[in-house]
């Protein structure tokens, strides 16, 4: 069996009998950790069961500090706030680590 998808946009009354679309067009948001970034409150509801409550936000993001490369020697331990990279170096010894944090 072969069939064509055609890929539609995704609206809101489109996708109601599936359940509901969350978008942050029009959302209410403020800004949270010093202004790197934007949370839109309570974009939907979730039932976490009885006497629960949940909401589902989105938050958009920016990296605060510059991204920073660290060599290890291979079977080191990486320093904490580094995320050890899939890419190899050019070197068999040694692998990239990924900042994600920066020590004060």
């Amino acid at each position: 069996m072969t069939g064509v998808l055609t890929p539609e946009p995704l609206t809101a009354a489109a996708f109601a009998p599936f359940g509901t679309v969350i978008e942050t067009s029009g959302a209410q948001s403020y800004p949270i950790n010093g202004g790197t970034t934007t949370r839109f409150h309570a974009l939907a509801t979730a039932d976490p069961g009885p006497g629960g409550e949940a909401i589902l936000s989105i938050f958009r993001a920016r990296r605060r500090f510059p991204r920073r490369t660290l060599l290890c020697a291979a079977g080191q331990p990486t320093p904490a706030g580094f995320i050890a990279s899939p890419q190899r170096s050019s070197s068999p010894s040694t692998f990239a680590a990924t900042s994600t944090i920066t020590a004060g």
